[in-house]
């Protein structure tokens, strides 16, 4: 009975010619490799004793990445192995070829390369407070595209409570190079936003059945329809040897049955239209005629009414329900 409700929907939804869906649930994670965080200071406290710059940044930046539940982290780990087993030596200067490879071998999507280019403190005799000043930089690989993204110097400062003299202020060497953290991860969760949603078939049932690598977790939920695209041959810049790809092509749609497979991580689907054979790592993507649910709030002491694609708003705002339905963005004709 479940098989033929599913089936009922999907034509409802095919009649109507556009997918009233909500996918605003969907919480998309970019994944991406930090490959180096290059130490150009040079800089030892006044006991001799190094920065450490490189590692406190790295440390930092996972940290913030993580913590931001927007991002799935490679492991540095893994990072070293794959670059030890392609014979690339790790000697903090990766070039942007050898990035695109790893990246790819990885299953990344961004590549994050950092700098420190500057340290200084300075310090005002008058007020008895200092500064310490990193210039940073940051540069961010679209792994698919192989182009640089993002190429950008920062100076970050962080104010000191009390003048520290000719000596390194330990405390606030650690605050400038969180607060580099903290604007790096911004910059990176801009870049990442660019990039769509998209999941791969890891493995094809018998029955008309696939397994999708994202579930209850990731906010797919049962009834959703996603299109399927497999890779056909691989697009390379004949002046550089870059690849910017595959090409795709479309392969059929998919509707969710179970959501809960693997703890929620992955999804049961069924095949409901299917243009050519689906394969293991064929990759699903959310279709481009997708139409979101406007939801319409009233604010009691207000008394006035408020329209979001967002369910559940910030507020006092009492629900009445689906409004319309509206395009997440601009349609020709519409």
């Amino acid at each position: 009975m479940n098989i033929i409700r599913y089936i009922i929907c999907f034509l409802l939804i095919q009649s109507h010619g556009l997918f009233s869906q909500d996918y605003s649930s969907i919480r998309k994670k970019t994944r991406l490799a930090i490959f180096s965080i290059l130490d150009k200071t040079n800089q030892n406290y006044s006991d001799g004793s190094v920065l450490n710059l490189d590692k406190k940044l790295y440390d930092k930046l996972e940290s913030e990445l993580v913590n931001s539940e927007k991002f799935i982290l490679v492991d540095r780990n893994k990072i070293e192995s794959i670059m030890q087993e392609q014979s690339i030596q790790q000697t903090g200067i990766i070039s942007d070829q050898s990035a695109t490879t790893l990246g790819k071998l990885l299953g990344v999507q961004l590549a994050i390369f950092g700098s420190l280019n500057d340290i200084f403190q300075e310090s005002d005799w008058v007020t008895n407070e200092g500064k310490v000043s990193l210039d940073a930089g940051l540069k961010i690989i679209d792994i698919k595209t192989a182009e640089i993204v993002l190429a950008e110097n920062e100076l970050v400062s962080v104010v000191l409570s009390q003048n520290p003299g000719d000596e390194f202020s330990r405390s606030g060497v650690s605050n400038v190079v969180l607060k580099t953290a903290e604007i790096f991860t911004k910059k990176i969760l801009l870049e990442g936003n660019k990039i769509p949603w998209e999941a791969r078939i890891t493995n094809v049932l018998p029955g008309g059945k696939v397994v999708l690598n994202a579930g209850m977790a990731d906010g797919i939920k049962i009834g959703l329809v996603f299109h399927i695209y497999s890779l056909g041959d691989e697009i390379v810049d004949p002046s550089t040897g870059l690849s910017f790809g595959f090409v795709e092509s479309y392969s059929g749609e998919i509707i969710v049955l179970k959501n809960d497979l693997g703890g929620g991580k992955a999804s049961l689907c069924e095949v409901t239209a299917s243009k050519t054979t689906i394969s293991n790592g064929d990759v699903v993507k959310i279709p481009e005629n997708v139409a979101v649910p406007i939801y319409r709030f009233y604010h009691k002491k207000n008394k006035d009414h408020f329209y979001t694609k967002n369910s559940t708003p910030k507020g006092d705002w009492t629900p009445q329900g689906i409004e319309f339905y509206a395009y997440a963005e601009s349609k020709e004709g519409t």
